[in-house]
């Protein structure tokens, strides 16, 4: 499988009459992407706004944020929502870097506080909040159902994404070019294996694969996939301590061993779990057993699982680790600080434990300064939203995130 990836990079963004990239700045037609969006019955209105990083502004309630994508005729791009599953993860896709879209909505239903601070004091606390950004701050006709809302909400930041590139692209050369392919390479390479934890729970609450909400099933999938959407967020109820759809279209871990391969490490392969809300221990002891299996088929010489949402994805993360490290297969794994991980060391005492990355403790507090401009709602816990407010860091969409892809962690 052989994916040519194209990005061009955006530095600045403003409205205008075309869709066009020259030189990094970006132009975009409001009316126009607007008039497109509101194709789709389900939404009431939406505003359209550009944001640069030290703007004195904050987007609340974020629902995703998505990196602009397209590729030819459609084939493989965010499969079964907009694109069909033929092409994923193969031919050229082409890519707006250096901004994203982010959409927000004050929804009827209960939603935890997602922020994205802008400020220039909190621009080291979020990935995003050095990005341009598009912000579709979306009002939903609540007369339909709960679940055709949501999926109209989701839909509405793909089809930004995918549209604006595709209307921007052919304006401009790319200014990078990467082929992303998993030749086979010299056995005496450690085998590596990618394990990724998805939200579970159908929409509101559970990412999609392929279009579809996931159970609790163990699978394959190939690297290439998750670059054209192949995983797209669905998880809109908590805010830091997920994966936005931006995190898989650029997951760090795949990244990662896909620049390892060939030198340091055989990349062979990526394993997709569910994160698991109530069952059994016994049923953690038989998963574990099907994923040791799994990585032996695999070749796999360690393995480094990312999750690790709740304390059933923890406990499910020991007893891997005991399993494999009978084997001889080692573990390591990226755990958020806090309770959880508290949780980890009162629980398991599982030997040699030692192999961890913190991927950031989202209970720190911080105080977010008074901002001009709020996007996405009039208030945070109860309070102005444009007021000074202290709130924990896993309100900050992007600081610490399950993939790595959060600024607050450690590297290893």
């Amino acid at each position: 499988m052989k994916l040519s990836l194209q990005k061009i990079h955006v530095n600045r963004v403003e409205f205008g009459k075309h869709f066009s990239v020259e030189h990094g700045l970006l132009t975009i037609n409001m009316e126009k992407l607007k008039n497109e969006l509101l194709k789709d019955c389900h939404l009431k209105s939406l505003e359209i706004n550009i944001v640069h990083p030290g703007d004195c502004c904050r987007v609340i309630n974020v629902l995703d944020v998505i990196e602009p994508t397209w590729k030819p005729d459609m084939l493989g791009l965010f499969p079964n929502l907009l694109g069909e599953k033929n092409g994923v993860g193969m031919g050229t896709t082409i890519k707006l870097s250096g901004m994203c879209i982010v959409t927000c909505c004050n929804l009827p239903f209960e939603v935890q506080e997602a922020i994205i601070d802008y400020s220039t004091s909190l621009l080291g606390f979020s990935l995003f909040s050095s990005l341009c950004g598009i912000i579709i701050e979306i009002t939903p006709d609540t007369g339909y159902p709960k679940p055709d809302i949501i999926k109209s909400l989701q839909l509405a930041g793909l089809k930004s994404a995918a549209l604006i590139a595709e209307w921007t692209h052919s304006s401009s050369y790319p200014d990078s070019h990467q082929i992303y392919q998993i030749n086979k390479v010299a056995h005496y390479l450690p085998g590596a294996i990618g394990i990724l934890e998805l939200a579970g729970g159908g929409r509101l609450s559970g990412d999609l694969l392929y279009g579809q909400t996931v159970e609790e099933d163990i699978c394959t999938i190939h690297p290439n996939e998750l670059v054209d959407g192949a995983i797209v967020s669905g998880l809109i109820r908590d805010s830091a301590n997920r994966n936005t759809t931006y995190f898989y279209q650029n997951n760090p871990l795949v990244n990662a061993l896909m620049e390892a391969h060939g030198q340091m490490v055989s990349f062979n392969g990526l394993i997709l779990l569910t994160e698991k809300s109530s069952c059994q221990l016994r049923s953690i002891e038989d998963e574990c057993l099907v994923l040791v299996q799994m990585l032996q088929l695999l070749n796999a010489t360690g393995a480094i699982i990312c999750g690790g949402r709740n304390k059933l994805a923890v406990k499910r993360m020991c007893v891997l680790h005991d399993k494999c490290n009978a084997l001889g297969i080692k573990v390591v794994m990226m755990p958020a600080n806090g309770e959880q991980c508290a949780e980890m060391g009162r629980r398991q005492q599982v030997k040699e434990f030692d192999n961890l990355i913190s991927i950031g403790n989202g209970e720190e507090e911080i105080i977010l300064p008074e901002v001009k401009r709020v996007y996405g709602g009039k208030y945070i816990r109860g309070n102005n939203a444009m007021n000074e407010v202290k709130v924990p860091i896993q309100t900050m969409v992007g600081s610490i995130n399950p993939c790595g892809g959060g600024v607050i962690r450690a590297n290893g």
